[in-house]
């Protein structure tokens, strides 16, 4: 009896001592797939299969699977090159899944590093050329049996526009000598979500995108009043980088211009650099008190002259005819009065509609640019036609100058 009491009390410990479950930790987790094709099938089409079955759990199984491993060209129904296995680990534990960029203040994203493990019996190549929108560090190597390596995964989100993606993180790699075409590979999913905090404000007040003062050149600009009631108005100079800058102004140099433009009254301004180069740069007008007049600028060259009116930038686009045929030029002026930086898209078109070419230039915030388009773009050099220019958004000004160099006239060309 006393023997039965003290093997009954030894079972009830070791039943305490019992695990729980039946699968062993370092099993949990994780989910084996055998898959075999045709006897006959090619490696190149067990391999097709096997990466159905890794697309599958990568897009129907995502929010449950951290990565998955092929192998190919061997299961536990034995070896060849029409079959093939594959081991998911499931989403037990945080992976790699979600990352958020925002284009405000990120320039990319580097995510936890990755560890690869060759648990096959030779060493392998492995290598990451596939992958697109990302970089691997190291993109090749070569891998012992047994061995490990981190990596490290870093999205280039710079080229995704604002929304949400899914972007697959692909380690392929077949054995440094082929013995039976034995290859695996490893995938990650990446749910990618681009954001934009950045707030665009676009100057509400005239602009005239393009002055330029000194040698033979001077920019007269008038404000006109319509209205019963003085105006105070304060004329801000900006050079092409966007930077406030100084002008000389009636023989002053100044950094800023404040003028009184009577009731039903006008204001008139010279701009011209007494010494050095010809200085170019843009105007942004101010009212301070009252109605804001009507303003333009007035180009003198010689006995030339242009006129064009200020405008408030609230367009992403333009439309402009250039002729540079014969004799005939034509220059540009492009500002762009948006509180970040844009790019600009020029595209142009023969008068027949044949494009000719598209180019993308950059202008910082309150920047601007102004070039005779022959001698800057020389594929549209004795070419007539019209030119597209375009940005992402609005806060994009500017305005085509004609002339002609033996005849001498001297003219703006009006925007579409």
């Amino acid at each position: 009896m006393v023997i039965f009491v003290g093997i009954t009390a030894l079972l009830g410990w070791q039943y305490t001592r019992m695990n729980t479950g039946f699968l062993p930790q370092e099993d949990q987790g994780s989910v084996m797939v055998q898959f075999s094709t045709p006897v006959g099938t090619t490696l190149a089409e067990t391999e097709r299969v096997g990466n159905l079955i890794a697309d599958y759990f990568l897009t129907k199984e995502k929010d449950n699977l951290n990565v998955i491993f092929m192998v190919m060209g061997r299961n536990n129904a034995g070896s060849g090159q029409n079959v093939g296995m594959a081991f998911a680990q499931l989403s037990i534990s945080p992976g790699i899944s979600s990352v958020t960029y925002d284009v405000a203040r990120d320039t990319s994203i580097t995510l936890p590093d990755v560890t690869l493990t060759n648990n096959g019996t030779g060493g392998v190549f492995w290598n990451t050329n596939n992958n697109t929108g990302i970089n691997i560090y190291p993109a090749v190597g070569y891998l012992p049996a047994g061995a490990t390596v981190n990596v490290v995964i870093q999205v280039n989100a710079s080229t995704y526009s604002v929304g949400n993606y899914y972007i697959p993180v692909n380690f392929l790699s077949k054995d440094a000598v082929i013995t039976g075409g034995n290859s695996w590979s490893i995938s990650y999913g990446i749910t990618l979500t681009v954001v934009d905090s950045r707030t665009f404000v676009v100057t509400n007040k005239p602009i005239i995108p393009h002055v330029a003062s000194g040698a033979e050149w001077k920019t007269v600009i008038t404000l006109l009043n319509p209205s019963p009631t003085a105006s105070l108005v304060d004329i801000k100079f900006y050079d092409p980088t966007g930077q406030p800058t100084t002008f000389t102004v009636d023989g002053v140099p100044r950094g800023d211009y404040l003028t009184v433009v009577s009731a039903y009254g006008t204001s008139t301004i010279t701009l011209f650099e007494l010494t050095g180069p010809v200085k170019t740069g843009s105007l942004e007008f101010q009212t301070l008190y009252g109605q804001d007049p009507k303003a333009f600028a007035n180009y003198v060259n010689n006995s030339f002259e242009a006129f064009i009116s200020a405008d408030v930038p609230n367009s992403s686009s333009m439309t402009i005819g250039f002729d540079n045929t014969g004799t005939n030029r034509t220059g540009l002026a492009l500002g762009n009065y948006l509180n970040f930086a844009q790019d600009i898209t020029l595209t142009f078109y023969d008068y027949t509609g044949v494009l000719l070419d598209t180019q993308i230039m950059r202008l910082n915030p309150y920047g601007q640019s102004s070039f005779e388009l022959s001698q800057t773009f020389l594929k549209i050099s004795g070419k007539r036609g019209i030119v597209k220019i375009s940005a992402a958004r609005n806060g994009l000004s500017g305005f085509a100058f004609k002339f002609n160099l033996s005849k001498g006239y001297f003219v703006t060309s009006p925007k579409f």
